[in-house]
């Protein structure tokens, strides 16, 4: 009889062991990998939280009588970052009310949301994304009362960062 209970003490180490190993290869294969990805979810945006700027030197960003909203939006950040920019997104503010429209490169804009060309004033244009360095205008063409918008950076992996890139509060044209 107690060449049994021998065995029953291998058999159960042995077990042990396996339950050990298949935790082990459990926490290996399902929870580092996504432990890892979260991590790089929550750290991606870093780079890109002031890419964006409202560009003041145009002496746009304000209210227009008859047009709407002109906005100048400048691209501020580093050059090899701009290969992950997807885009961009505009967030309208008032009491109790807020609105979002997305600049995307080739779509194409409306009678409500559109760009301002270089060449041809108020255009009805494919948007284009701001690169490093340069500064795009954009027309909101609605009659509501907006007092902030604020510009946030979409990325090509279809995330929007959450950190406002810069705001302003929208006034009259001079």
């Amino acid at each position: 009889m107690e060449n049994k209970k021998g065995v029953s003490t291998v058999v159960a180490s042995i077990v042990i062991v396996m339950l050990t190993v298949l935790v082990v290869i459990f926490i290996s294969q399902f929870i580092i990998p996504y432990v890892k990805n979260n991590l790089y979810k929550s750290s991606e945006c870093l780079d890109y939280q002031k890419y964006f700027s409202f560009d003041d030197s145009l002496r746009y960003n304000c209210k227009k009588t008859g047009t709407g909203y002109v906005l100048s939006i400048k691209a501020e950040g580093q050059k090899e970052l701009e290969k992950n920019i997807g885009g961009l997104k505009l967030v309208f503010y008032r009491s109790g009310k807020i609105f979002g429209l997305e600049v995307k490169n080739g779509k194409s804009g409306n009678d409500t949301f559109f760009m301002i060309d270089k060449i041809v004033r108020f255009a009805d244009i494919p948007f284009k994304v701001p690169k490093t360095g340069e500064t795009q205008s954009y027309v909101y063409n609605v009659s509501e009362l907006y007092n902030k918008v604020e510009v946030y950076t979409l990325l090509k992996s279809g995330r929007t960062c959450e950190g406002k890139n810069d705001e302003i509060s929208l006034e009259n044209c001079a």
